[in-house]
């Protein structure tokens, strides 16, 4: 399955020649989900996703493209578009696509710098249609204004400055839908959202169903919001009131941004440390990526009935971001069991944080998964020994993509679109 290229072929098992395995009437599969799955293993499906992991270093940047059968494309998927650097994550940019490429989707787990600093560089190169990402409530903007300020030590960085737009909301024929932080105890049912119907708000978990390609997208938004305290240390250090960071009832960006660059940035991180410690990553948005076949409970009953997992459940993705694993993992799980998404489907994992052991559970590895970590080459923090001991002891296989333009990622996926 794999080469030295960094180009995966995820093909079918040899199991599966014999397809008189799908005519068990135990199964009782029917004669949709009998032909969907047939075309999963059958040579010379009617189309392919690549997905792409690349080397943008301690950032993310991370598509999927749907082509039909004579290649035309029928979808564009983007996850976060940040790096180490603006210069490095503008050449994967300009790699990835041509002028004016459409981009159906850009899902932006949060609002850092190493996240979204290629994001406006993306917006002038193409057409970006949409883009989704957490609800954007006071306490995500401040934080990110000041960690984007702190990392880079000037405000008016690439991401603040997005950050900003976004507040403004000024992106022409780009659409962007905010998704509401998920309600543990809610018993408002999971909705199914066709992608052509999507609106500018979202209820975390919703099912965004692409039907021209039998696949889904699931962006889970597991943050909780405290923008008082941070507002109000700013307000104490600067010596100005709380109220006077908001103009007519919302975030003043200009307020904000005039305070904090007269305090000294010692000063701000001692702030930001105070309030957020080490969970400052507790706004990251996961996205589950998944071929619709793979949510039937019938298809799970057949991959009972062989023994054994399908090669085209490496379809599957999860990306993370900067999730905070380690103490919302349980309940990232307990959104799966909701949605019905059995998290052992899904074969690739996009490791959160850059291989943080602060972002680590290790029970996100079972199964089996090819885990994807964007980190800097020589890094001695990210990934952390620990997480890749992990990921090793579960049987699943640690990949680092970092700055070098080898340790790209790509896996080329065969389809079929009914």
């Amino acid at each position: 399955m794999f080469n030295h290229g960094g180009c995966h072929k995820l093909t079918p098992s040899n199991i599966f020649d014999n397809m008189s395995l799908l005519d068990d009437e135990e199964i009782t599969m029917d004669k949709g989900d009998i032909e969907v799955t047939k075309c999963f293993f059958r040579k010379g499906a009617s189309g392919k996703m690549t997905r792409t992991f690349y080397p943008v270093g301690h950032g993310a940047f991370y598509t999927e493209r749907f082509n039909d059968k004579g290649g035309e494309r029928l979808l564009t998927m983007v996850y976060d578009c940040g790096g180490r650097s603006k210069d490095i994550v503008t050449n994967q940019i300009k790699e990835a696509f041509v002028y004016k490429d459409i981009v159906d989707w850009l899902f932006i787990s949060h609002l850092h710098n190493d996240h979204i600093n290629g994001v406006t560089t993306l917006l002038n190169h193409c057409d970006v249609k949409r883009i989704v990402l957490p609800a954007l409530e006071d306490d995500l903007i401040v934080e990110a204004l000041l960690y984007n300020y702190i990392e880079t030590e000037e405000f008016d960085n690439d991401a603040n400055k997005f950050v900003e737009q976004l507040l403004i909301g000024d992106f022409g024929s780009t659409q962007i839908t905010q998704v509401e932080s998920f309600k543990e105890n809610s018993n408002t049912p999971i909705s199914v959202v066709d992608s052509e119907s999507i609106g500018d708000k979202l209820a975390s978990g919703t099912k965004i169903e692409e039907k021209r390609i039998n696949w889904r997208y699931y962006p889970i938004n597991l943050s909780s919001n405290n923008s008082v305290s941070i507002i109000k240390k700013l307000a104490e250090v600067a010596n100005v009131s709380s109220s006077s960071f908001y103009l007519n009832g919302k975030l003043d960006y200009k307020k904000i941004r005039d305070v904090v660059k007269n305090i000294d940035i010692s000063k701000v991180a001692k702030i930001y440390q105070g309030v957020f410690g080490c969970k400052h990553n507790s706004y990251s948005m996961p996205v589950v990526s998944i071929a619709a076949v793979c949510l039937s409970a019938k298809c799970t009953r057949w991959c009972h009935k062989i023994g054994e997992t399908p090669m085209r459940c490496l379809t599957n993705c999860l990306y993370t971001g900067d999730f905070e694993a380690k103490n919302k993992f349980v309940a990232l799980q307990k959104v799966f069991d909701k949605l019905g998404v059995d998290y052992s489907k899904i074969g690739i994992l996009q490791v959160p944080h850059h291989g943080s052991k602060h972002n680590m559970d290790a029970d996100m590895y079972k199964s089996g998964k090819i885990c994807i970590i964007s980190a800097n080459s020589g890094d001695k923090k990210h990934p952390y020994m620990l997480v890749i001991q992990n990921i090793q002891l579960n049987s699943s296989i640690p990949i680092v993509v970092s700055e070098n333009e080898s340790s790209i990622q790509r896996f080329l996926i065969p389809l079929c679109y009914v």
